[in-house]
């Protein structure tokens, strides 16, 4: 009668895996850095939609993103209402045209007063973005 296992069998096991492992492993990155980078969108988009909300209420809202440190923050009637910090995260923002600050503006129809801007968020290999239209309207990519 045998109650445990040799050295021999424990180290084919922990072999087969370590090579598993090393197989997986950098799916799950690629996977995990798609999903920061999918949710920071989502969550950027979300900031936007309640900007229009607030601005209706308050007369007027504006969301500001910056690239370097990568946060996007919401003022409205006069003080911040909401922060996203992406740089938390590891993301990092590319705005069109190769700026370091965007700033979109809706007024109090909650409607965009604004150069149509495109957003990429970016993760290692993962990106993902957005296009706000001039007149605050969101199409994700």
């Amino acid at each position: 009668m045998r109650l445990g296992y040799t050295l021999l069998e424990l180290v084919f096991v922990l072999t087969i895996a370590a090579a598993g492992f090393t197989v997986v492993a950098p799916a799950y990155r690629r996977a995990h850095a798609r999903l920061i980078v999918r949710s920071a969108r989502e969550s950027l988009i979300g900031l936007i939609t309640r900007a229009q909300a607030l601005a209706v209420v308050h007369g007027g809202a504006t969301v500001t993103l910056s690239v370097n440190p990568a946060v996007v923050w919401l003022e409205a009637g006069g003080e911040v209402a909401d922060t996203l910090y992406l740089s938390a995260l590891g993301v990092a923002v590319e705005l069109s045209g190769g700026r370091l600050q965007a700033r979109l503006r809706f007024n109090s129809l909650g409607i965009g007063e604004l150069a149509g801007q495109t957003v990429g968020l970016s993760l290692r290999s993962a990106r993902a973005g957005l296009i706000v239209s001039a007149y605050g309207r969101v199409r994700r990519w």
